[in-house]
């Protein structure tokens, strides 16, 4: 049974998550920060006169601390109301000046859309996808198109694209020092026919945007390009939202990422398993991919572009989410969003409530660095293809990869005084067991913080959240060891049959480090963000899982520790719980 939205709106609306004020919303778009006015700007695609997808527009929003958003104004910043955007307003970004560079004015580059239908499975026609540009002269208040609109008409000539879409912006040292020159780099997204997916480079002057010379594909991948069926992603066949960024560490020299959604990946397995025997009505998610890779760049030879070689790669998001848009702020953090979807329930559960889908929390991407690595716990360190493992001299490795945590901001949110518990050792025989009691304090708004010390014979860990007293509703978060993944069982979440309750699944592994001759194994450090349906779960800094969770029985407050192994295998040395009044947080999205 489908709730009124007068019940459900308490729990269901998001109190950290951005959400339209009513319709449909997906990918994030120009994300950025006003030195001027000291605002960040946060843009969305946004269907205001309906829950489903179409009439894309984008919608904006600002905040001065990262966690308080305001909307803008109820209407859209940019409509597609031109001949060349006529068909919607695409992905795109951000930059803080004019597009001749000038001081004062902020500039927005996004997708203009000219003809639908566009998807990697139909024939492409030329010049569906342009690139335009706004301007803002009065801090993001009001937005004009550029009048030489569009930028770019059409994809490169003498390319067969299976799209074309997603323009980014950035200044990139590497590719600088590749291609021997100094200007700004623009990307666009999409695959080539036949072949595999793409990244269209272009170079721009630093005081013209609306200038892009083509240079060539940066990335050289065959179709669903998978360095390893278990730690990488499926690159698919056409490229969304690419992005690129150099992260490094005060320890070393930087890492080249792209970060990029994928289209015409291969179901995962246990997804396709849950879906067996289920009607065709049941709800169904798009098959997409949120993934980064790192890699060498060089020059193709002859002096042609510049191409990304993979040397390791891996998945930013193991849930749900994607289309991930960054800036970078005034202190150099790489800050991300993604667009949670809510493909798991009928339309008719979205029309109800009034709005469709939310922005991820901001989210910090750094490159993480792990010295005096001796191994995990039970892969190689080579079949590991998420990570750069680099032996050193004593036989141990220092890892590196990509580090992605809720920024600080978000962990400093006005939760309530947290309430901790410390030093519980389960289970207290050798098998499986479950401590109750913890109580999330009944709001729809907390977060919980985990440090579980994983002994060898462990086989999971984890914790049971939302759930009755009887256990019959709830959702489990659990590492399993011995298969090193994290899982979240949404199976009992809710009673509906017409919700897709998939597990989410991602692999995951702990580092034994050796430091004076003595073993250690890294504490399992998680934290977990439940926000209305939203349901966020991040690891040890370098994992994240993003879902959807629609449990709407008030009295699935419970929260559960539990572990399965031999005894005394796991301790939960300490588990935190805050919770949001909302008053603290106040109220979502309000208009200036």
């Amino acid at each position: 049974m489908v709730m009124s939205t007068v019940e459900r709106e308490p729990r269901a609306r998001p109190r950290l998550h951005l959400t339209a004020p009513h319709g449909w919303l997906n990918d994030p778009c120009g994300p950025g920060y006003d030195p001027i006015t000291k605002r960040y700007h946060l843009f969305y695609q946004w269907n205001p006169h309906s829950c489903e997808w179409g009439n894309i527009s984008w919608g904006h929003a600002t905040s001065t601390d990262l966690v308080t958003w305001v909307q803008a104004s109820p209407e859209p910043a940019l409509k597609p109301d031109a001949d060349y955007d006529k068909d919607g307003v695409f992905t795109g970004c951000f930059y803080p000046t004019g597009l001749r560079g000038e001081k004062g004015q902020l500039s927005v580059i996004y997708s203009s859309v000219y003809r639908l239908p566009i998807h990697w499975t139909l024939p492409y026609c030329r010049a569906s996808e342009g690139i335009a540009a706004a301007v803002s002269s009065d801090g993001g208040k009001n937005w004009v198109k550029w009048q030489g609109n569009p930028v770019l008409r059409e994809e490169p000539e003498d390319v067969d694209v299976t799209g074309w879409r997603d323009p980014y912006v950035s200044r990139s040292e590497g590719l600088d020092r590749v291609l021997g020159g100094s200007s700004l780099y623009g990307v666009v997204s999409g695959g080539l026919r036949d072949k595999g997916p793409a990244v269209f480079l272009y170079s721009i002057p630093f005081d013209d945007l609306t200038n892009w010379r083509y240079i060539g594909n940066l990335v050289d991948l065959p179709r669903n390009f998978r360095q390893s069926p278990k730690w990488s992603g499926d690159f698919g066949v056409n490229l969304e939202c690419a992005t690129f960024m150099n992260l490094r560490s005060a320890q070393g020299p930087g890492f080249e990422f792209l970060i990029t959604g994928s289209e015409g990946g291969i179901e995962r397995d246990w997804v396709t398993e849950y879906l067996t025997g289920k009607p065709e009505t049941h709800p169904r998610r798009t098959v997409r991919y949120c993934n980064w890779l790192s890699g060498m760049l060089r020059r193709q030879p002859g002096g042609g572009g510049a191409v990304l070689d993979p040397k390791f790669s891996g998945l930013l998001d193991h849930g749900s989410l994607y289309a991930v848009n960054p800036l970078q702020d005034a202190s150099g953090r790489r800050i991300a969003w993604g667009w949670i979807p809510e493909e798991d329930v009928p339309i008719e559960y979205c029309k109800e409530k009034g709005w469709n889908g939310c922005l991820s929390l901001p989210r910090e991407l750094f490159l993480q660095r792990i010295s005096h690595v001796t191994g995990a716990l039970r892969s190689s360190m080579e079949d590991i293809t998420s990570i750069s493992a680099e032996q050193e001299s004593d036989g141990t490795f220092v890892v590196h990869t990509i580090g992605i945590r809720p920024l600080p901001e978000v962990r400093r949110a006005p939760f309530g005084e947290p309430r901790t518990w410390n030093n519980i050792s389960l289970p207290a025989r050798n098998e499986s067991e479950t401590i109750e009691g913890i109580r999330s304090g009944g709001g729809p708004t907390w977060k919980l913080e985990l440090v579980v010390d994983v002994m060898d014979h462990c086989e999971e860990a984890g914790v049971h959240i939302r759930h009755t007293a009887d256990m019959s509703t709830g959702t489990t978060i659990t590492f399993r060891a011995m298969e090193e993944l994290v899982v979240v069982t949404r199976e009992k979440s809710n009673a509906n049959p017409m919700i897709n309750k998939c597990d989410e699944r991602g692999p995951f592994t702990l580092f034994t480090l050796r430091s004076g001759g003595i073993a250690t194994r890294e504490k399992l450090k998680m934290e977990v963000f439940c926000d209305g349906h939203v349901l966020e779960v991040f690891v040890c800094d370098r994992f994240a899982l993003s879902t959807m969770v629609y449990t709407d029985d008030p009295g699935a407050s419970g929260i559960s520790l539990f572990a399965k192994g031999r005894s005394g295998s796991a301790t939960f040395e300490r588990v935190e719980v805050s919770d949001a009044s909302a008053a603290a947080v106040g109220p979502p999205n309000e208009e200036n």
